[in-house]
C-alpha cells in the first residue's frame, strides 16, 4: 500500500505503523516536476511524464458480444419433499460453512457485535458482519456492518441480472441488520474465466459491469473499491462461469 503524507508527518507515520507491527519507509518525494523518475545504484532507470500515466500508457479495444438472456429457468429438486429438501441444502451456496468460518475467531479485540453464528443452538449464520470501530481509549457504540450478495444460479443464468441482485441482496441484508441506506458503500470482487480475445467470454464481466452499474444508479449508491481477479482458468478447465 501507498500513503502520501507532508514531509513534516512522515516520520510521525512510521512511528505509527510501527506500533501496529507494520514496516513503513520512504520510497519517494512529490515533486513540481510532473514526471515519474526512478533510480536504481545512481542509474535513472524510469523517467516518464505523468500526463502518460495519466492516460494509462496505449489505449485497448475489444469486441464484446453479450449473449440474449431467456427466460429464467430454476432448477427443481426432483423425489419426494425430504430428498428435495436434501438435495436443496447439500448446495455448496447453502450448506454450512461452520467449519471454515470458526478457523477465525471472532472475538478476538472484543469487538464484534453480533456473533457468526446465532440463534437457540449456535448454528444460524448470521446474515452480516457487524463489529465496532477501533479506538485508542474508552469505547464507542459506532460499528461498522459488512454484508455479500451472490446467487450463482442467476450469475450463470444471465451475469447482468446475477450481479444486479448481488448489489440488491447485500444493500437488502445491511439495511435489515440497521444500516442506512444513504450510507452504504460497495465493493465488487470479479471472478470470470481467461477471456482472451473472445468476444462472448470479455461479453460475462461486460454484462455483470452494466447490471452492477444500473444498480447503484436505481439505488444511488456508489462503489468505492473492489478487487480483480479476473482467471478462474487453469490450463484448458474453466471454473469461473
Amino acid at each position: 500500500m501507498a500513503v502520501v503524507v507532508r514531509p513534516s508527518d512522515a516520520q510521525k507515520f512510521m512511528d505509527l505503523a510501527r506500533q501496529e507491527n507494520l514496516e513503513a519507509t520512504i520510497v519517494a518525494k512529490v515533486t513540481e516536476d510532473p514526471r515519474l523518475v526512478m533510480e536504481w545504484n545512481g542509474n535513472v532507470i524510469v523517467n516518464l511524464s505523468r500526463s502518460f500515466l495519466n492516460s494509462n500508457g496505449a489505449s485497448k479495444k475489444t469486441d464484446v458480444q453479450i449473449r440474449e438472456t431467456k427466460p429464467f429457468q430454476p432448477k427443481h429438486p426432483s423425489g419426494n419433499l425430504q430428498e428435495q429438501w436434501e438435495q436443496h441444502l447439500s448446495q455448496l451456496n447453502l450448506c454450512s460453512q461452520k467449519g471454515l468460518v470458526e478457523m477465525f475467531d471472532s472475538t478476538i479485540g472484543a469487538s464484534s457485535v453480533i456473533t457468526p453464528f446465532g440463534g437457540k443452538t449456535g448454528n444460524t449464520p448470521a446474515q452480516s458482519m457487524i463489529a465496532k470501530i477501533p479506538v485508542q481509549s474508552g469505547e464507542t457504540t459506532t460499528v461498522s456492518i459488512m454484508a455479500s450478495g451472490y446467487n450463482p444460479f442467476i450469475m450463470q443464468w444471465s451475469p447482468f441480472h446475477g450481479a444486479y441482485f448481488a448489489v440488491v441482496e447485500s444493500v437488502a441484508k445491511i439495511a435489515a441488520a440497521g444500516g442506512r441506506l444513504e450510507d452504504i458503500r460497495l465493493s465488487f470482487q470479479e471472478y470470470f474465466e481467461r477471456l482472451m480475445q473472445d468476444e462472448k467470454r470479455w461479453g460475462k464481466p461486460a454484462a455483470a459491469l452494466l447490471g452492477a452499474l444500473k444498480a447503484q444508479y436505481d439505488l444511488g449508491l456508489a462503489a468505492i473499491g473492489g478487487k480483480d481477479s479476473m482467471s478462474g482458468t487453469f490450463k484448458d478447465s474453466d471454473t469461473g462461469r
